[in-house]
């Protein structure tokens, strides 16, 4: 089997990368980040190679989105894309992770290995879009300031999911 790999990154790297991204960005107070507008009108301003991509499910398939660090380009796929603008919190996620792989692996630092193993966790890109994801979106001293995974949701516009995936991260930490 094929694996991709990247340069190791800690969580608590990606904590320092999400906050910088969001003073960068001047969202680091906002609790719900404007995505859409991130990815289609502050992105192409910061990086004129930046390639913005709305594709079918025949083009995707059952991928909900794609990014391709060494061409500077995000595709999400349109239902995926609808649901982002409309809100949905899963949908929001899924576009700020594919986004987290250009901020990552934007340098050509993906590797792949043929092995019968997963990489470890923190050489494992999907792992890392994940984290720098949930980080950007919910940061930690925010999420603190909410008692429940519904709050944490609603607030940050995600999903249950997303947001108990990141209670419980921080918890551990």
């Amino acid at each position: 089997m094929m694996y991709n790999v990247a340069a190791p990154i800690s969580r608590v790297k990606l904590e320092h990368i999400a906050l910088s991204i969001r003073k960068f960005l001047s969202c680091e107070d906002e609790l719900y980040l404007p995505v859409p507008e991130i990815i289609e009108l502050v992105l192409p301003r910061l990086n004129p190679d930046y390639q913005f991509l709305v594709l079918t499910q025949a083009e995707l398939g059952s991928n909900h989105g794609m990014s391709y660090p060494d061409q500077s380009t995000l595709a999400l796929r349109e239902d995926v894309y609808e649901g982002m603008v409309a809100g949905r919190g899963r949908d929001r996620m899924t576009a700020m992770h594919e986004l987290s792989h250009l901020f990552l692996h934007h340098q050509g630092g993906l590797g792949r290995t043929m092995s019968d193993y997963k990489p470890q966790t923190f050489r494992d890109p999907e792992w890392q879009a994940k984290c720098l994801a949930g980080a950007i979106m919910m940061p930690s001293t925010m999420v603190a300031l909410y008692d429940t995974t519904s709050e944490v949701a609603t607030v940050f516009g995600v999903s249950n999911d997303a947001a108990h995936y990141r209670r419980r991260q921080l918890q551990a930490s």
